[in-house]
C-alpha cells in the first residue's frame, strides 16, 4: 500500500484532500518502491497557508496536471509562489465528467431547456468507470508516455492529479506502478484506496456541483463521480495486456523510449532494500495464478544505466 503523508489531510484543504506517496509498495521480485520520488492527489485549488508551506517543502519539482482547460478555470490550482514548479498539463477529456457537463452547459448557451437537453444526452451516453478507462487508454497513450517521461526529467519530485485524483490520476499511477513492477493487488489497492481518502465531504461537495448543472444524481452518477471499484483498474490493466503485452509497452506505444528489451520499468525500485516478508508477498498475488508476476533471477538495470537500451531514464 502506497503511504498517506502524515498531517497533509488536515493541514492543506478547506475540504478533504488526500496526498499520497507511492513509495513502500511491494516489488514482485522483491524490495520496495522507493519514497519521495512519485506522489498523487486531487486538485490542489484548496490548499491552506498551511498547505502551501507544506508543499513549497516536499521536494516536489513537476506537476502532472490532466483536467481540461475547463476544470482547471473552475478550480485552478493554488501554489506556493516560493517555488518554481514546472507544470505539465496534458488534458484528458475522459474522466472529466464534470468539466464535460460544464462545457455541454455552456455550448447550450445556458438556456434552461437547451441546458437540460445537453444534459440529457450526456447522461445517455454514459459510460461505466472500466469503459471510461480503455477509452482513456485508446486515447491517451502519448499523454501518459509524457508523464512517465515529465518524471524521468525530474530534478526532484513529482505529483500527478487530475480533478478527483481517482481516474485520470488513477489510470496513470497505475499504469507506472504495474510497468516499475509492483504486485498487482497492491497497484489495485492503492487506486482503491482513492474512494476512501474522498468520501465524505468531498464527494458530498462534487455531487452537488453535478446536481447544480440539472444532472440527475443516480446511482450511476454516484458511481462515476465518488467510487474507485477494483474491477474498473483490472480492466484497463487487462485491456493494456491484451493490446500491448504490458504496462512498459503501451507506454512505449505513446513515445517513451528506453524501457528495456525485457518490457520492464525500472523507476523509484529499489530492488536492494528490504525483501517483502513472504506472508506479504502472499497477499499481493494475483487470484489464480502461481505467484503473480515471475520473479527476476537478478534485478532489472534502471533505465540510462549501460545495460538499458538508452532513451528516457528513470531517476532513481
Amino acid at each position: 500500500m502506497s503511504a498517506r503523508v502524515d498531517g497533509w489531510q488536515s493541514a492543506t484543504s478547506k475540504v478533504p484532500t488526500y496526498f499520497r506517496d507511492t513509495g513502500g509498495m511491494p516489488l514482485a521480485g522483491g524490495g520496495r518502491t522507493k519514497p519521495g520520488v512519485l506522489y498523487r492527489s486531487d486538485a490542489l485549488s484548496n490548499l491552506t497557508p498551511q498547505g502551501l508551506q507544506q508543499l513549497s517543502g516536499s521536494g516536489i519539482s513537476v506537476i502532472v496536471d490532466y483536467r481540461t482547460p475547463a476544470e482547471a478555470q473552475m478550480a485552478p490550482d493554488r501554489l506556493p509562489v516560493s517555488v518554481e514548479f514546472t507544470k505539465v498539463n496534458l488534458p484528458l477529456l475522459e474522466g472529466a465528467f464534470t468539466g464535460t457537463a460544464q462545457e455541454a452547459m455552456q455550448r447550450a448557451g445556458l438556456h434552461p431547456e437547451a441546458a437540460a437537453r445537453a444534459v440529457q444526452a450526456a447522461l445517455d451516453r454514459l459510460p461505466d468507470l472500466g469503459e471510461v478507462y480503455t477509452g482513456m487508454l485508446q486515447h491517451g497513450a502519448p499523454e501518459f508516455a509524457a508523464t512517465a517521461r515529465a518524471i524521468t526529467s525530474a530534478q526532484g519530485s513529482t505529483l500527478v492529479h487530475c480533478t478527483a485524483g481517482k481516474d485520470r490520476a488513477g489510470v496513470s499511477i497505475a499504469l507506472v506502478l504495474d510497468a516499475v513492477g509492483v504486485e498487482q493487488d497492491a497497484v489495485i489497492a492503492d487506486y482503491e484506496q482513492s474512494e476512501r481518502s474522498l468520501a465524505g465531504e468531498w464527494s458530498e461537495r462534487m455531487l452537488g456541483m453535478v446536481a447544480s448543472m440539472g444532472v440527475p444524481v443516480n446511482e450511476q452518477i454516484v458511481a462515476l463521480v465518488t467510487r474507485a471499484p477494483a474491477d474498473a483498474v483490472r480492466t484497463a490493466l487487462a485491456w493494456v495486456q491484451e493490446h500491448h503485452g504490458s504496462s512498459a509497452g503501451y507506454l512505449r506505444s505513446g513515445g517513451l523510449t528506453g524501457a528495456g528489451s525485457s518490457g520492464g520499468i525500472d523507476f523509484c525500485a529499489d530492488h536492494d532494500g528490504d525483501e517483502v516478508p513472504q506472508e506479504e508477498r502472499e497477499q499481493h498475488r494475483q487470484p489464480g495464478t502461481s505467484g503473480g508476476r515471475t520473479p527476476r533471477s537478478r534485478p532489472r538495470p534502471a533505465l540510462g544505466s549501460p545495460e538499458a537500451a538508452g532513451g528516457d531514464a528513470f531517476p532513481c
